[in-house]
């Protein structure tokens, strides 16, 4: 007979609102999803204050595995110079939501360990500031015991092809002996 074996809860499962430090004046901020968990991103919220230099800004989402940007999501409005803005992301269930100005559609995203989001700011000035950056994520953390998949939250698993990087081995002994 085979049986599988278990140790401690292979996952942890719970809401969090993440911080994310202010950049450098004129850089764009960014989060890297530690390794061994998973976010599933709920909400992102951030202000940018412009400088005076004339330009145009158009604030884009970035996700990225660490080494390509597999997701670019345009903000649906352009900043002008001397403003302030709040920037907001939030999933919607209906994807033909009439949005007021600030607020953006975000896809259901889950990110494995190591991945990336951030934004890009085209025509970013020196004297742009990011500031009052937030995520509200489900944060899942994988164990590095014999997982239990049967045991796991839904999309979790659906996404076990995307992270076997993060997710242990399933561990069996052979009790036939």
């Amino acid at each position: 007979m085979i049986e599988l074996r278990q140790g401690w809860p292979q996952w942890q499962r719970y809401r969090s609102v993440l911080t994310v430090a202010a950049p450098a004046a004129g850089a764009d901020w960014s989060l890297t999803v530690p390794a061994g968990h998973i976010y599933e991103v709920l909400s992102i919220q951030a202000s940018l204050v412009t400088s005076a230099a004339v330009a145009t800004r158009q604030v884009s989402l970035t996700l990225s595995n660490g080494v390509a940007v597999f997701l670019t999501l345009a903000a649906g409005f352009s900043q002008l110079t001397g403003l302030t803005r709040r920037y907001a992301w939030y999933p919607f269930a209906n994807p033909y939501t009439v949005l007021p100005d600030g607020i953006n559609e975000i896809p259901t995203t889950i990110l494995q360990g190591l991945s990336i989001i951030a934004s890009s700011t085209a025509l970013i000035d020196a004297g742009d500031q990011w500031s009052a950056v937030k995520l509200q994520v489900v944060d899942t953390l994988v164990s590095s015991n014999p997982l239990y998949v049967s045991g796991m939250p839904d999309y979790v698993a659906e996404q076990a092809s995307v992270v076997t990087a993060e997710i242990p081995a399933i561990y069996y002994e052979d009790q036939s002996k």
